[in-house]
C-alpha cells in the first residue's frame, strides 16, 4: 500500500498548526483514487533549520498509508 508524504516549515514551533496544515497536503497528493487511513497520520518534528537572515524555522513532516487498492 502506497505512503504519502508532506512537510512544512514555519517560522514559530507549532506542532498543532502544522498538523492542521500537513492532511490538506496529503489529501492533494493522493487524489480521488486512494483512501487514507487517518489512524496512521504520523507527524514529526520540529526540525530546526536557520535561514541566510539568521531566522529559525521549524520543519514538520506528516506521513500517511492508504487503505486497500487505489481505485481505478
Amino acid at each position: 500500500m502506497p505512503t504519502f508524504a508532506a512537510t512544512t516549515a514555519l517560522s514559530y514551533p507549532r506542532r498543532d498548526r502544522a498538523t492542521a496544515g500537513l492532511p490538506a497536503a496529503l489529501r492533494e497528493q493522493a487524489g480521488p483514487r486512494h483512501q487514507l487511513d487517518w489512524a496512521t497520520l504520523a507527524v514529526t518534528g520540529p526540525d530546526v533549520s536557520r535561514d541566510a537572515r539568521g531566522r529559525d524555522w521549524f520543519e514538520y513532516r506528516a506521513e500517511v498509508s492508504t487503505t486497500g487498492h487505489p481505485e481505478p
